[in-house]
Order: C-alpha cells, then sequence, then structure tokens
C-alpha cells in the first residue's frame, strides 16, 4: 500500500451534548477539507448518542455500537481520531478492520473533562489519555510540550510528528478591514482588543475581563470584545456586571466563521489566556500584536519579537501587555508585521496539510 497515492481516510468524530464546542471548524476540518481537495477520499464515522435514551453513558454505547456495525463494512486505508474517545472506537477498528490508525493529540483532554459537566469523564479520559496513543500506529501533536509528555509515558520518539495548528493566511490577512465592525459596535474612537474563540471555562476569560479594569483605568478610550459563545458566558457577563466593567466590554456571541477576519482586522491588540489555540494563528495571519501566555516549550511567538508574552495568567500581566501596545505603535506594528511573516511561512494550513498527509502515507 506505500505506493498508493489516493488515500482512503476514515475520521471517527464524536457529536458533544455541548454544542458551543463544535461551533467552530476545527483543526481536523481545516486538515481534511484540504485533503480531500489534493483528490483523497475522507469518509467519518460519527460517535452520537442513540436517539431517545437519557442517561448520556448507555446512549452513547448503543450508539458507538451502530457505528461499529458500519465501520467493519468500510474500506478504508487509516482511522484518524483526535479526541479520546474517539481514539479509543478507532483502537477497535483497528482491530476488526486490520487497518492502522493515527490520532492526533490535541487538546488537554483531561482539564476540558475537569471542566464539564459529566462526573465520570475526568476519571476515564485520565486513563484514555495515556492509553489510546500507545496503541495508535502514529500519533500527530500539536505542541511540544505533548511530545514530551508522551516520550515520558514510553510512546517511542521515531512514532511521534509534531505539527502544529495554522491559519488560512489567505482569508486572514493584514488587509482585512475591521471598520464596519467598529461601526456596528459604535467602536470608531476607541483602542480596541479583542479575544476570539471559545467562551469555555477551561480558557479562564475571567482574566482578560479583570484585566479590562487595570486597563480601562490607564487607558479609557479603550474597549473590549469578545467574539464566541460557550458555557461560561453567563459567568463572565454577570463578572463584567460586578466589576463596573459593562461599558467597555462587549460580547457579541456566536459569529459566523466568515466574520471572524473582520472582528480581528478591527483589533489594536488581540488578546489569549491560553498558551496555543487556532486563534492566536488566525491573530498572526491578520498580524495583529498578541498578548498571550508563555508556552512551557516551543512557544509559536518570541517575546517583544513576535508577540508579548506573558509568563504568568494573571490580570495585572495582561494588563501591563495591552498598555504595551497600545502605548507604543512602533512595537505592536512590529510585532504584527513579524507574526504575519511567521504564519506565512510556518503555519499556513496548507502547508502543514502536506506533512499531515506524509503521516498518514507513512503508516499505510
Amino acid at each position: 500500500m506505500q505506493g498508493k497515492i489516493r488515500l482512503k481516510i476514515c475520521n471517527v468524530s464524536i457529536v458533544y451534548k455541548t454544542k458551543s464546542l463544535m461551533m467552530f471548524p476545527d483543526r481536523c476540518c481545516q486538515i481534511l477539507t484540504r485533503i480531500k481537495a489534493k483528490g483523497h477520499e475522507v469518509s467519518s464515522l460519527v460517535m452520537a448518542p442513540y436517539g431517545g435514551v437519557s442517561n448520556p453513558y448507555v446512549g452513547y454505547g448503543l450508539g458507538t455500537v451502530s457505528q461499529l456495525i458500519c465501520a467493519t463494512r468500510n474500506d478504508v486505508d487509516v482511522f484518524l481520531a483526535d479526541k479520546v474517545e474517539t481514539g479509543l472506537f478507532s483502537l477497535i477498528c483497528k482491530k476488526l478492520r486490520g487497518r492502522p490508525f493515527v490520532f492526533d493529540f490535541i487538546d488537554h483532554y483531561v482539564e476540558i473533562a475537569r471542566d464539564g459537566e459529566e462526573r465520570l469523564r475526568p476519571y476515564y479520559t485520565s486513563y484514555l489519555e495515556k492509553t489510546v496513543p500507545k496503541f495508535a500506529d502514529h500519533v500527530i501533536v500539536v505542541i511540544e510540550p505533548f511530545k514530551t509528555r508522551l516520550n515520558a509515558l514510553g510512546v517511542p520518539e521515531d512514532k511521534i510528528t509534531v505539527i502544529p495548528n495554522g491559519a488560512d493566511t489567505l482569508r486572514f490577512n493584514p488587509n482585512v478591514n475591521g471598520r464596519e465592525i467598529r461601526e456596528k459596535y459604535n467602536l470608531q474612537d476607541n483602542l480596541l482588543i479583542v479575544y476570539v474563540g471559545k467562551i469555555e471555562p477551561y480558557y479562564h476569560l475571567d482574566v482578560i475581563v479583570k484585566a479590562a479594569s487595570l486597563v480601562h483605568k490607564k487607558e479609557p478610550s479603550s474597549k473590549f470584545l469578545f467574539v464566541g459563545t460557550g458555557r461560561a458566558l453567563n459567568d463572565l457577563k454577570a463578572l463584567t456586571k460586578k466589576l463596573g466593567n459593562s461599558d467597555w466590554i462587549i460580547f457579541t456571541g456566536f459569529q459566523p466563521y466568515e466574520r471572524i477576519p473582520n472582528f480581528i482586522g478591527a483589533a489594536d491588540v488581540a488578546v489569549f489566556p491560553h498558551p496555543s489555540g487556532i486563534a492566536v494563528h488566525e491573530y498572526m495571519a491578520c498580524g495583529k500584536p498578541i498578548v498571550k501566555v508563555r508556552a512551557e516549550i516551543g512557544d509559536v511567538l518570541e517575546h517583544l519579537k513576535s508577540g508579548f508574552l506573558v509568563e504568568r495568567r494573571a490580570p495585572e500581566n495582561f494588563a501591563e501587555g495591552i498598555l504595551t501596545l497600545l502605548s507604543d505603535r512602533g512595537l505592536s506594528n512590529k510585532l504584527g508585521m513579524n507574526a504575519r511573516k511567521l504564519a506565512v511561512e510556518k503555519y499556513d494550513w496548507e502547508t502543514l496539510t502536506e506533512r499531515y498527509l506524509e503521516v498518514l502515507k507513512s503508516v499505510c
């Protein structure tokens, strides 16, 4: 099968009860859309609760059995999954069909599970996070710390490939005009700080809301725009009201993906209170100065060269970074230009898709 040009890839996905987690095109969607455009065949198996069953574990169990039946009939070259539950499903498919399985390790699965509503999920997620990668034919990791973690668990070096997140650098670019967004929200004369992404507990967005108080005291014309939706939205709105920030913090709710470049284009500074995420690469592609938490190792940005990296996720740290960039336009422009250059050279989805394909072909 090594000489095959046209791959048949089966992507195993899951339907979550929390719909907000599925409202943005994720990494898998970005990569597989481009793989399909290159002439490869992409099919899907979807783990979803069986209709009419109230218990989620029973519902997902029955739904999974029905998908396993489908899996035995699928003629595929490789199974691909990026969640621990779908990884377990793919391992079963691997045994049933005798086909390789590639696991894309993209998240802090246990941390996300702890923020959820299901009590058992953190326990089985912890086990699966350690187990699934060991039995995959190859593991793709999105950041270097995940590779270090898997090495410590005994996953061989030659079985792991680092392929980071990326951005569509044509759709997201410095020429995207944010004027319409500023007019819509009456922000023509304001300094604007923008967050784009899921409004989930996992991202600790309360830090940005608290930082807004500190920034506004020093820079009264500043306003903050939170673009997205999620389970933490109501809590953030309540915190905003409690801190008296309602006049300079705006929550836009969910916005269509095609509109996201315009929101980023409207920003003077973009923020992200987490070490990594697709939004960071989209900020970079738009040439925006970014304030974010520094990654443990292998950060995509370099402090004061392509971004402003804070060592600790704290309101005062973010406020310092935001105020520095708002007051120093020369530095802001330099960081934005350097970030854009990096995005084009290293983090364009087209380039990353080629590397992804190489891994999939290597196991077939």
